[in-house]
């Protein structure tokens, strides 16, 4: 059992790595993310745990809170900031 897991988790570990950069690049075209769009997009089911890791690494990404059209649903959407060039 114990061999199983460190195999599975190894998998994951590469897995949030790629997904990691596929948001950050997403984030870095202009886009804004929201968890369905990353579920369908990237197959992330924890874009809040991604979006923390980017954070970690220095990656400036703020969160808005959207409520749907009838009120009674809420859900988070990432917008990457980018710094202005210095001259």
């Amino acid at each position: 059992m114990k061999g199983n897991w460190q195999k599975i988790f190894r998998k994951d570990f590469k897995m949030s790595e790629t997904q990691n950069q596929q948001i950050l690049d997403y984030l870095k075209k202009g886009n804004s993310i929201n968890p369905l769009e990353a579920l369908n997009l990237f197959g992330c089911f924890r874009l809040s745990a991604r979006i923390y890791n980017l954070r970690q690494e220095g990656h400036d990404i703020i969160k808005r809170t959207i409520t749907s059209d009838h009120g009674d649903k809420h859900f988070a959407e990432y917008t990457l900031l980018k710094l202005k060039e210095q001259k």
